[in-house]
């Protein structure tokens, strides 16, 4: 029933803002509006009909054992880096090979 009442008002003002421009008047009946408005507004969040995104900030628990598997994976990735930038020491019968072959090249 307010509703409809702040909806013919509104239209009302409208009408008058299109004839008479803005005056003193049609600034406070703006001002009126204004504040019936805010009270539907407030009367609508009280009846549970908030239509708002609502926070779910803290409803989910911290989990710090997520954060020990991420560091045992990065010690993981970090060593088998440092192996693949190593070269490996070869045997000393591949040593020998490959002196003996980079011998003949030059």
């Amino acid at each position: 029933m307010q509703l409809n009442n702040a909806i013919k008002k509104m239209d009302e003002l409208e009408k008058e803002l299109l004839e008479k421009g803005i005056s003193n008047s049609i600034l406070k009946k703006i001002e009126q509006l204004d504040y019936e408005l805010l009270k539907l507004n407030n009367a609508k969040k009280q009846q549970g009909d908030d239509t708002e995104r609502k926070s779910e900030s803290s409803r989910f628990d911290f989990d710090p054992r997520i954060i020990d598997q991420l560091k045992l994976q990065n010690q993981y990735f970090n060593y088998n880096e440092i192996l693949n930038r190593q070269s490996l020491p070869l045997r000393t019968i591949y040593k020998k090979k490959v002196q003996e072959y980079f011998k003949t090249k030059e």
